[in-house]
C-alpha cells in the first residue's frame, strides 16, 4: 500500500510541474522549450512506469520464493510461541 501511494504521489508531482512548465512555456509562445518539456517528462514517466514494473515482478518472485522456504513459514508460528510464553511467565 506505501509503495502504491508514493508511487501515485511522485507521478502527480510530475504531473503538476509538468502542467506549470508547459503552460508557462506556452503562454509566453516558445513552442520549442514546450516540446522539450513534454519530451523529457514522457521519457522520465515511461522510464520510470518500467522501473515500477520492473521492482513488482522482483518482489513477486522474491514473494513466490519465500513462500516455499518451510524456515520462513515457520517463523511466525515461533515468534507466536515467544510471545504466548512471555505472557505466561510471571515477572
Amino acid at each position: 500500500m506505501t509503495l502504491w501511494l508514493t508511487t501515485c504521489l511522485l507521478a502527480d508531482a510530475l504531473a503538476v510541474a509538468a502542467q506549470s512548465l508547459l503552460a508557462r512555456h506556452a503562454a509566453s509562445g516558445d513552442v520549442r522549450a514546450a516540446r522539450l518539456v513534454a519530451e523529457r517528462c514522457l521519457a522520465l514517466g515511461l522510464g520510470l512506469g518500467g522501473l515500477a514494473a520492473l521492482l513488482l515482478a522482483a518482489l513477486r518472485c522474491a514473494h513466490r520464493a519465500s513462500l516455499n522456504s518451510a524456515r520462513l513459514l515457520s517463523c511466525p508460528r515461533d515468534a507466536w510461541r515467544g510471545c504466548r510464553r512471555a505472557l505466561a511467565s510471571p515477572h
